[in-house]
């Protein structure tokens, strides 16, 4: 999912490409470690710390991935499926819970799991969990900022 800016230019100005350049690449900069920062914040209420990286920045690209896969499933929900004990063993799970995030959020909760359980030795038919899209709802948090300071970089290098 990409970002795209457009710049309005007034019609009589001078300017540094150099500087236009590297106000511009402080923007970017900036608006990347938001970004990241929005992804970590759907990830405080974990019990287990997910970690997020950036890669492949310059030219005003960049990536920031995670290699947690209970994080993708999270990201993308999953479909009903059908959950089986091993072979001599039983199921267990909580007969409540409260869940840690929500689709479109930016942010985690506590959540909460009942301490009464249910035991089964028959397959359970889970109904899934609808897709969270943080990847979604992280670039609509970015796009009207990326246009903000885009403007005032552009501003700021150039002489109206």
């Amino acid at each position: 999912m990409g970002l795209i800016a457009k710049a309005k230019l007034p019609s009589r100005f001078t300017f540094s490409a150099t500087a236009i350049s590297a106000e511009l690449n402080d923007a970017f900069e900036a608006l990347i470690k938001d970004a990241r920062l929005q992804f970590i914040n759907t990830t405080l209420d974990f019990e287990t710390p997910v970690f997020f990286t950036i890669s492949g920045g310059g030219n005003f690209r960049a990536t920031i991935s995670t290699d947690d896969q209970n994080y993708g499933r999270l990201n993308a929900g999953t479909s009903a499926h059908l959950i089986s004990p091993k072979p001599g063993g039983v199921l267990r799970f909580p007969s409540a819970y409260g869940r840690k995030t929500n689709p479109g959020m930016l942010y985690s909760v506590p959540g909460y799991r009942s301490k009464d359980f249910i035991f089964t030795k028959l397959p359970v038919m889970n109904p899934g969990f609808p897709p969270r899209a943080f990847d979604k709802a992280v670039v609509k948090y970015i796009q009207p900022k990326m246009k903000k300071q885009i403007q005032a970089a552009l501003k700021k290098a150039m002489k109206v």
